[in-house]
């Protein structure tokens, strides 16, 4: 299921900072803000609302 992600902004900051490392994370959306995406090691599969993209790290 779909869910909203919530964002906590860093304290007198638009943004905020999350550094994962992953085998898989839920199908989420997020409310008046973007998502940028690094991948610093291996691949990513993702998927944007009709899309799905792989992304590889160049630093493999």
């Amino acid at each position: 299921m779909l869910q909203n992600e919530k964002i906590s902004l860093i304290e007198g900051m638009p943004t905020e900072v999350r550094a994962y490392s992953i085998k898989s994370y839920r199908t989420h959306w997020h409310e008046g803000c973007i998502e940028l995406v690094f991948v610093f090691k291996g691949s990513l599969d993702l998927m944007a609302v009709y899309d799905s993209f792989t992304w590889t790290s160049c630093r493999n």
